[in-house]
C-alpha cells in the first residue's frame, strides 16, 4: 500500500498525520506532490507509523496517484527503476 492510500483509506491528513508522527510536514507533502524522494530515515520513521501498512518497497515505488512520471531523481520514479532496461 502507498502512503496516499494509506492515508486515504484511513482519512487522515497528511499534514496533522506528519506531525504526529515526528515528520516535517512539508517533506511529506513534497513527497505525494511527487517533487522529493525520501531519506532512509524518513522512510524508516513512515513505516513505524503506518505499523508497516506501508513498506520501504512502497515508498520506493512513489507516492502513487498515477504519479510515475515527471518524478525527481530518487524519489522512485525515475527510469532505470526495478531493474528495466530501454531499448
Amino acid at each position: 500500500m502507498n502512503l496516499r492510500e494509506f492515508l486515504a483509506e484511513n482519512n487522515i491528513r497528511p499534514t496533522p498525520w506528519a506531525r504526529q508522527s515526528g515528520l516535517v510536514p512539508e517533506v511529506i507533502l513534497r513527497y505525494l506532490n511527487g517533487q522529493r524522494g525520501l531519506s532512509a530515515k524518513t522512510m524508516a520513521k513512515i513505516i513505524a507509523a503506518t505499523g508497516g501498512q506501508v513498506t520501504f518497497a512502497d515508498l520506493v515505488a512513489g507516492p502513487g496517484d498515477g504519479n510515475r512520471d515527471g518524478g525527481q531523481p530518487g524519489d522512485g520514479n525515475g527510469e532505470g527503476q526495478r531493474g528495466e532496461v530501454e531499448p
